[in-house]
């Protein structure tokens, strides 16, 4: 299904694909192909097979202040596509978060829990467009890389997780790619940890947040206990400007009406401060946080 200049918002979805008989065939909570200039936001997505899978042709799109866990293969998988599209603020908490098979993409202000994988495809030629339009304007290959995690939270298992995968709790399966990434202002804990890139970073690896979702009735909340050193740990307001632009449309990371960027607003829909934290919650305090989420 295609989902060019679309909007997908406040949507539970759950228990979809549940024999988990097959593995594709086009099943997520939720699927796209084309999703051109979409905004996906504000859904709650668990005991998924996969969770958000953008498929071909994902340019100008925003994934921004979804909840995801409970999700088998992962929450959001990215299928050769160049970019540029924006993931933020979102709430990663399955095993397996982020899958990518693609370039051009920012991942800003997110809470992420599970394994980042990320790997190039030399063999498939897949379609680019003008901003803003279904104007082609080009094919080629995923080389990989172009990429931006800038101001996200990465907690892993901690240091008895299973080492087959405890290397993909952070940023290390970022050590080589053909273009350039550029990782700003992300946090580590319980295992989790940067890759060669991350500058202005915060690295508590060995430090336990005690992350929780609690489920009370309809109503979910996140438990979540940051260290001392993550309130000296100031970031900067991510922009249009902030992000350059994708490297094979030459198009920029901006508003679906090609207005710019700023993303100035938490999960909770809270306004930022200029000088911000880093993922999605602009007000924690010191101490366990208990913070509503549905």
């Amino acid at each position: 299904m295609g989902a060019a200049f679309s909007t997908i918002e406040n949507n539970h979805i759950h228990d979809i694909h549940t024999k988990r008989q097959f593995h594709g065939a086009e099943i997520g909570g939720i699927k796209f192909h084309a999703a051109i200039d979409a905004v996906i936001r504000g859904n709650r997505i668990h005991n998924c097979g996969r969770g958000i899978w953008l498929d071909w042709m994902t340019q100008g799109t925003r994934v921004s202040g979804n909840l995801f866990y409970n999700n088998d293969w992962e929450d959001l998988f990215l299928e050769v596509n160049h970019g540029p599209f924006v993931v933020d603020n979102n709430i990663f908490l399955s095993p397996a978060a982020i899958r990518t098979q693609s370039e051009g993409g920012a991942y800003l202000q997110n809470l992420i829990a599970g394994t980042v994988y990320q790997w190039p495809d030399p063999n498939r030629f897949t379609p680019y467009f003008l901003p803003h339009s279904t104007t082609i304007a080009g094919l080629t290959v995923i080389k990989g890389g172009d990429d931006r995690f800038i101001n996200n939270i990465f907690v892993g298992k901690g240091k008895n997780a299973n080492k087959k995968n405890s290397e993909n709790y952070g940023l290390t399966g970022y050590t080589k790619t053909t273009y350039n990434v550029k990782f700003v202002g992300n946090v580590y804990y319980n295992g989790a940890k940067p890759s060669a890139h991350d500058s202005i970073l915060l690295n508590s690896t060995n430090y336990n947040p005690q992350l929780k979702l609690i489920e009370n009735g309809e109503n979910l909340f996140l438990s979540f206990t940051p260290d001392n050193n993550f309130f000296n740990h100031k970031t900067k307001l991510i922009t249009t400007k902030t992000l350059g632009k994708a490297v094979i449309p030459k198009a920029a990371f901006e508003n679906r009406d090609g207005t710019s960027l700023t993303i100035d607003h938490d999960y909770n829909n809270r306004k930022r401060p200029v000088i911000n934290s880093a993922g999605p919650f602009s007000r924690l305090n010191r101490g366990e946080n208990k913070i509503k989420i549905w």
